[in-house]
Protein backbone atom coordinates (compact mmCIF):
# COMPACT_ATOMS: atom_id res chain seq x y z
CA UNK A 1 0.00 0.00 0.00
CA UNK A 2 1.66 3.11 -1.13
CA UNK A 3 0.12 6.06 0.00
CA UNK A 4 -0.24 9.91 -1.71
CA UNK A 5 2.03 12.24 -1.15
CA UNK A 6 1.60 16.03 -0.16
CA UNK A 7 3.01 18.83 -2.02
CA UNK A 8 2.48 22.42 0.24
CA UNK A 9 4.67 25.74 0.19
CA UNK A 10 6.30 27.63 2.88
CA UNK A 11 6.91 31.41 2.85
CA UNK A 12 9.99 33.17 1.98
CA UNK A 13 10.93 34.70 5.23
CA UNK A 14 10.53 31.67 7.41
CA UNK A 15 13.52 30.72 9.87
CA UNK A 16 14.60 27.36 10.87
CA UNK A 17 12.74 25.64 13.97
CA UNK A 18 15.30 22.68 15.03
CA UNK A 19 16.77 23.19 18.05
CA UNK A 20 18.31 19.69 19.59
CA UNK A 21 17.32 21.23 22.81
CA UNK A 22 13.93 21.47 22.49
CA UNK A 23 12.85 19.08 19.79
CA UNK A 24 10.14 16.73 19.96
CA UNK A 25 10.99 12.82 19.83
CA UNK A 26 8.58 10.55 17.40
CA UNK A 27 9.06 6.72 16.79
CA UNK A 28 7.45 5.23 13.96
CA UNK A 29 8.11 1.76 12.90
CA UNK A 30 10.90 1.55 14.23
CA UNK A 31 12.45 4.66 13.12
CA UNK A 32 12.99 6.85 15.55
CA UNK A 33 13.68 10.59 15.09
CA UNK A 34 13.63 14.52 16.19
CA UNK A 35 10.87 17.36 14.92
CA UNK A 36 11.06 20.95 16.21
CA UNK A 37 9.12 21.21 18.89
CA UNK A 38 6.66 24.08 16.87
CA UNK A 39 5.78 21.14 14.49
CA UNK A 40 2.62 19.70 16.04
CA UNK A 41 3.13 16.22 17.10
CA UNK A 42 2.50 12.97 14.46
CA UNK A 43 -1.52 12.73 13.85
CA UNK A 44 -1.42 8.98 13.10
CA UNK A 45 -4.13 6.91 10.61
CA UNK A 46 -4.32 3.61 11.50
CA UNK A 47 -0.08 1.73 11.36
CA UNK A 48 0.30 3.18 7.53
CA UNK A 49 0.28 6.92 7.56
CA UNK A 50 1.64 9.49 10.18
CA UNK A 51 0.88 13.40 9.19
CA UNK A 52 3.60 15.92 11.03
CA UNK A 53 2.14 19.67 10.71
CA UNK A 54 4.68 22.91 11.11
CA UNK A 55 2.79 26.04 11.96
CA UNK A 56 1.20 27.89 9.40
CA UNK A 57 0.75 31.54 8.73
CA UNK A 58 -1.12 33.34 6.16
CA UNK A 59 2.00 33.03 3.39
CA UNK A 60 3.08 29.48 5.18
CA UNK A 61 2.35 25.99 5.09
CA UNK A 62 4.17 22.62 4.73
CA UNK A 63 3.45 18.95 5.92
CA UNK A 64 5.69 15.77 6.29
CA UNK A 65 4.07 12.95 5.59
CA UNK A 66 4.84 9.61 6.37
CA UNK A 67 3.97 6.34 5.06
CA UNK A 68 4.73 2.68 5.88
CA UNK A 69 4.16 0.30 2.82
CA UNK A 70 4.89 -3.66 3.39
CA UNK A 71 7.12 -3.89 0.09
CA UNK A 72 10.70 -3.79 -0.07
CA UNK A 73 13.24 -0.98 -0.39
CA UNK A 74 14.22 -2.91 -3.83
CA UNK A 75 10.77 -3.15 -5.10
CA UNK A 76 10.18 0.13 -4.79
CA UNK A 77 12.80 2.16 -6.08
CA UNK A 78 12.52 1.76 -9.71
CA UNK A 79 8.88 2.29 -9.18
CA UNK A 80 9.46 5.46 -7.61
CA UNK A 81 12.13 6.73 -9.63
CA UNK A 82 9.80 6.47 -12.83
CA UNK A 83 6.88 7.26 -11.52
CA UNK A 84 8.33 10.67 -10.71
CA UNK A 85 10.56 11.30 -13.73
CA UNK A 86 7.66 11.18 -15.58
CA UNK A 87 5.53 14.04 -13.63
CA UNK A 88 6.02 16.98 -16.58
CA UNK A 89 5.84 19.54 -13.57
CA UNK A 90 9.28 18.48 -12.02
CA UNK A 91 12.28 20.65 -13.42
CA UNK A 92 15.11 18.90 -11.54
CA UNK A 93 15.26 15.08 -10.38
CA UNK A 94 17.71 13.64 -8.79
CA UNK A 95 18.10 9.87 -7.24
CA UNK A 96 21.14 8.68 -4.54
CA UNK A 97 21.54 6.18 -2.43
CA UNK A 98 21.72 6.11 1.56
CA UNK A 99 22.50 4.68 4.60
CA UNK A 100 19.68 5.99 7.12
CA UNK A 101 19.45 4.68 10.91
CA UNK A 102 22.28 1.93 9.51
CA UNK A 103 19.68 0.60 7.12
CA UNK A 104 19.55 1.25 3.40
CA UNK A 105 17.41 4.05 1.65
CA UNK A 106 17.12 6.18 -1.17
CA UNK A 107 16.42 9.57 -1.99
CA UNK A 108 14.90 11.84 -4.79
CA UNK A 109 15.32 15.44 -4.67
CA UNK A 110 13.14 16.98 -7.04
CA UNK A 111 12.19 20.90 -8.04
CA UNK A 112 8.75 21.70 -9.86
CA UNK A 113 5.93 24.64 -9.96
CA UNK A 114 2.92 24.42 -8.54
CA UNK A 115 0.93 26.99 -8.92
CA UNK A 116 3.39 30.67 -8.98
CA UNK A 117 6.00 28.71 -6.65
CA UNK A 118 8.81 26.69 -7.39
CA UNK A 119 9.31 24.18 -4.50
CA UNK A 120 11.68 21.47 -3.95
CA UNK A 121 10.19 18.05 -2.62
CA UNK A 122 12.68 15.69 -0.82
CA UNK A 123 11.13 11.65 -0.94
CA UNK A 124 13.36 9.60 1.44
CA UNK A 125 12.61 5.57 0.99
CA UNK A 126 14.30 3.61 4.41
CA UNK A 127 13.99 0.25 5.19
CA UNK A 128 12.06 -0.25 7.84
CA UNK A 129 10.90 -3.63 9.94
CA UNK A 130 8.70 -5.64 7.36
CA UNK A 131 8.58 -2.86 5.36
CA UNK A 132 9.43 0.69 3.94
CA UNK A 133 8.70 4.12 5.60
CA UNK A 134 7.97 6.88 3.13
CA UNK A 135 9.22 10.53 4.52
CA UNK A 136 7.88 13.33 1.77
CA UNK A 137 9.08 16.83 2.87
CA UNK A 138 8.13 19.74 0.36
CA UNK A 139 8.77 23.80 0.74
CA UNK A 140 10.03 26.44 -1.00
CA UNK A 141 12.45 27.96 1.51
CA UNK A 142 15.44 27.31 2.29
CA UNK A 143 14.93 27.54 6.18
CA UNK A 144 12.42 24.47 5.67
CA UNK A 145 14.94 22.21 3.81
CA UNK A 146 17.39 22.98 6.59
CA UNK A 147 15.01 21.75 8.78
CA UNK A 148 14.24 18.93 7.13
CA UNK A 149 17.77 17.27 6.89
CA UNK A 150 18.16 18.03 10.23
CA UNK A 151 15.14 15.31 10.66
CA UNK A 152 16.54 13.31 8.38
CA UNK A 153 19.71 13.44 10.58
CA UNK A 154 18.71 12.81 13.95
CA UNK A 155 17.10 9.24 12.35
CA UNK A 156 18.08 6.19 14.76
CA UNK A 157 16.49 2.86 15.17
Amino acid sequence: MLACLLLVGCAPQEKPQYDEATNQRIVFHGIGFQIPKAWEKAVVLGSYSAYITPPKSRESQKQLAITFAGIDLKQVSDMYSRDLKGKSYITRYKKSSAIIAGKAAFRIDTAQKIGSKWTESVYLIVQAKGGILIFAFTCSTKAGLEDFEKVIGSMKR
